[in-house]
């Protein structure tokens, strides 16, 4: 089996310098979310950093550490975002202790993992919270964020705009835009069909700016997880393609906020095996060093 080693192995940055940059791409997210929402964002991300920290150290201490600083604090940021609104904020250091626990029973060297380990601890808070986690009832908020809803990481279309900005440019090279493209262009298209077939711009429109909003935020920071997706290009397409119909199947059935988790759990599952078939294809390609790890 091969693992795809981050891309910054062969691009001179260091584990901690990477999600740095990843952690500074969600602030305007995480603002926003911040501004609408008042005091309950907040408490929940300091209770799930301060849980990040806590636990960093713990395994620190013990010698058992696989994840850097950044990056305990840019899943932390990431969970608090994407976790159900119906998790009690006093309950969210249960986010970063699942990831860091998942990463430490299946991840090796900086903490790789075979899956996508926020996607499936928010998997794994979903199907607990069930219904709870359906709401995305509209809420007021300023004209100008755009389209939103109730829930953290939609809080406007403009601020998920700003963050997917500052990914392009903070990690130019380091995204993987083929798996991202793969994603988003089935996605946009069969949106944009419903919207032309059912010859309504109002609500209908409003809905569809709405999944586009999610649609963009799961591109962004969950169908792209550095460690759960292939290194090779056409094996990038795959798992994008396939991110696309889990995140379409549920998107239809009105269920967006299981339609950003599911699209990057799901396929992230196949990753060590397309990773596999892309090294044992004939003719062998032969991966640059610090391109992929064997185990």
């Amino acid at each position: 089996m091969v693992l795809s080693w981050p891309p910054f192995v062969r691009l001179g940055l260091d584990s901690e310098q990477y999600h740095l940059r990843k952690l500074a791409s969600l602030l305007p997210l995480a603002a926003a979310a911040g501004y609408c929402f008042g005091a309950e964002y907040p408490a929940r991300l300091a209770v799930m950093a301060a849980a990040a920290v806590v636990l960093r150290l713990a395994l620190a201490r013990s010698g058992e550490a696989r994840t850097g600083w950044a990056q305990a604090l840019y899943e932390a940021a990431l969970l608090s975002l994407l976790a159900p609104r119906a998790l009690p904020w006093h309950m969210a250091w249960v986010c970063p202790a699942l990831s860091l626990s998942l990463r430490w029973l299946l991840g090796g060297r900086e903490g790789l993992a075979p899956v996508n380990a926020p996607a499936a601890v928010l998997a794994g808070l979903l199907v607990f919270f069930g219904k709870g986690a359906d709401i995305l009832s509209g809420w007021p908020a300023p004209a100008w964020f755009g389209p939103a809803a109730d829930q953290f990481f939609l809080s406007g279309a403009l601020p998920a705009g700003v963050s997917v900005l500052a990914v392009a440019v903070l990690l130019r090279r380091l995204y993987k835009y083929r798996l991202v493209a793969a994603f988003m262009a089935p996605a946009l298209f069969l949106s944009g069909l419903q919207v032309y077939t059912s010859g309504e711009w109002g609500a209908v429109a409003a809905q569809q700016l709405t999944a586009l909003n999610g649609l963009l935020v799961a591109a962004a920071f969950l169908a792209a997880d550095e460690s759960s997706t292939p290194r090779a290009g056409w094996a990038q397409s795959v798992q994008g393609l396939a991110a696309a119909a889990v995140f379409i199947l549920f998107a239809r059935q009105g269920q967006l906020h299981q339609a950003v988790v599911w699209s990057a759990f799901i396929p992230s599952l196949a990753s060590p095996w397309l990773d596999a078939a892309a090294a044992y294809r004939k003719p062998l390609p032969l991966f640059r060093e610090g391109a992929g790890a064997r185990g």
